[in-house]
């Protein structure tokens, strides 16, 4: 699992990072999703000082990863995991340590990885980048929490609601890639009235799935969903990028994703959101476009037969991942 969360304010915008993995390499995918993500919001200008992540960190030296040191997010792409920092990894991977520093509980996260918490006001922007594990009845998980490992769907939304009742943002966008996402969120779950827009990558019944996905060495290097976002979001042109508002970009989103694969994401609590530009929460720098990339997706239930090669018409569920 991995979430991501944002703040733009006048100065500057505000990152945080939070990522959770099974101790398996076949689940990179996770893993490399959030350290593209980050080089996304720096490359948008985004400060390192306002990104804060969250990442089991159990893949880039895994002895059975085949580069040690390397993880990527598309065949052939750079290391993703380079240069990437950590804040709160392996055990400190936990729903209350994840919940405090959203909160700004900077005593209860004392001795706890970086230290860092989500500072933010009611100026901010904030944006959460989920990416993991998820279960019907509206649930995310986290590997290190104990018995308490699911974060459910109201307790999130009551975390919305204090940080709204104090002024602690004044917008929030969660991007939330798993299995069953829109269970999170769906019967009014999110209300409409507290600035919180949620994307799912599918609706409560879907499974997420898998893309660049090779069963010689069994991992998918992304998730569709989020390379999907991230992929728009690096090569629209110069003045899109800047301008264009969240509603746009979840269009393009959803329709490349429900176009490829059995899941159709979709929008959640405050709509107004929807019209402001994504820069606001992702950042914005001028630079060169580079060209668009073509996402592969392949079948995880296949894997018994001949992938050496990447296949664009089948696709892989998170749900049928092999896991030892």
């Amino acid at each position: 699992m991995c979430q991501m969360f944002a703040v733009e304010d006048l100065t500057g915008n505000f990152q945080l990072l939070k990522k959770q993995l099974l101790l398996n390499i076949t689940l990179q995918t996770k893993q490399s999703n959030v350290c593209h993500a980050y080089k996304i919001l720096r490359e948008n200008g985004i400060p390192k000082e306002r990104i804060i992540t969250f990442m089991y960190d159990d893949i880039a030296y895994n002895p059975e990863n085949p580069e040690p040191g390397v993880i990527r997010n598309e065949p052939n792409g750079t290391n993703v995991y380079e240069g990437v920092p950590i804040d709160y990894s392996g055990e400190n991977v936990r729903k209350d340590v994840f919940l405090d520093v959203l909160r700004g509980y900077k005593m209860k996260v004392k001795g706890i990885g970086s230290e860092r918490v989500v500072f933010s006001t009611n100026r901010d922007n904030i944006l959460i980048f989920y990416t993991g594990l998820g279960g019907h009845g509206g649930m995310i998980e986290f590997p290190d929490s104990g018995k308490d490992t699911f974060l459910h769907g109201d307790q999130l939304v009551t975390t919305f609601q204090l940080m709204h009742s104090r002024n602690s943002y004044k917008n929030i966008l969660m991007y939330l890639e798993s299995s069953h996402s829109g269970a999170m969120f769906e019967n009014g779950t999110l209300p409409h009235n507290i600035n919180v827009l949620a994307i799912t990558a599918g609706g409560p019944d879907e499974d997420t799935y898998g893309t660049y996905c090779d069963m010689t060495i069994e991992p998918c290097l992304a998730g569709l969903f989020s390379f999907a976002w991230m992929n728009y979001a690096e090569n629209n042109p110069d003045g899109l990028r800047k301008s264009q508002s969240v509603f746009d970009h979840f269009d393009h989103v959803r329709d490349d994703v429900s176009n490829t694969a059995k899941e159709h994401p979709q929008l959640y609590g405050d709509w107004n959101i929807g019209k402001l530009p994504i820069s606001q929460f992702i950042g914005y720098q001028h630079r060169d476009t580079p060209s668009s990339k073509t996402m592969i997706i392949k079948r995880i239930s296949d894997a018994s037969t001949d992938h050496s090669t990447f296949d664009k018409d089948t696709i892989i569920s998170a749900s049928e991942v092999p896991v030892e």
